[in-house]
């Protein structure tokens, strides 16, 4: 509905999880977190007007971030607990899919719903935090749905179908390799 309202593009937001859910009264600080989204406003958060009840940004299974080893989780540091690849950056195979509006990166558009369409069932839009693959999946913020050591998140596709997706077992070690919309995931 977003990308039908808005010229077929997908949101544009300062930090990670700035897309949607809630403010935090008092985010988590430590590293590089004032950019994941935790302060932007609900008023800020460019999914909140088509969902209003922000709760539905925050997973029961949410246990935070390996990285930023968030006290308790992801939704109670950044106000989200699923994160899209931010801005036009490819990262461990996955093509960014959302924009950002310059506070913490660099400004960039957000990419139009019909360059998806090239193949949507294996286009990843957003997953549960953790699932990038610089997250490590035996450290107990990174064991959501999944059980330890295995990379298995809810992941929500291109053509909009939802599934517990088992990322390769070298997923970590894929870095920056260009997104190919012909393999598994993009």
């Amino acid at each position: 509905m977003y990308c039908d309202d808005n010229e077929d593009r997908f949101p544009t937001y300062n930090g990670w999880g700035g897309g949607g859910g809630r403010r935090q009264a008092t985010p988590y600080t430590g590293g590089n977190a004032f950019s994941y989204g935790g302060q932007e406003w609900e008023t800020n958060r460019p999914l909140n007007a088509y969902v209003q009840a922000v709760e539905v940004f925050h997973c029961p299974a949410d246990h935070g971030s390996p990285l930023a080893a968030v006290p308790n989780s992801s939704w109670e540091g950044w106000g989200n607990s699923y994160l899209m690849q931010w801005t036009d950056a490819t990262g461990f195979r996955v093509l960014g899919i959302t924009g950002s509006l310059g506070k913490y990166v660099p400004a960039c558009p957000p990419r139009r719903l019909s360059e998806i369409a090239q193949a949507p069932s294996n286009k990843i839009l957003m997953a549960d935090w953790p699932w990038q693959g610089n997250h490590d999946v035996n450290d107990p913020h990174g064991v959501w749905h999944n059980p330890p050591g295995k990379r298995i998140m809810v992941t929500l596709f291109g053509d909009f179908h939802v599934q517990f997706f088992k990322f390769p077992d070298n997923f970590s070690t894929m870095g920056m390799i260009p997104a190919d919309p012909t393999y598994l995931f993009w």
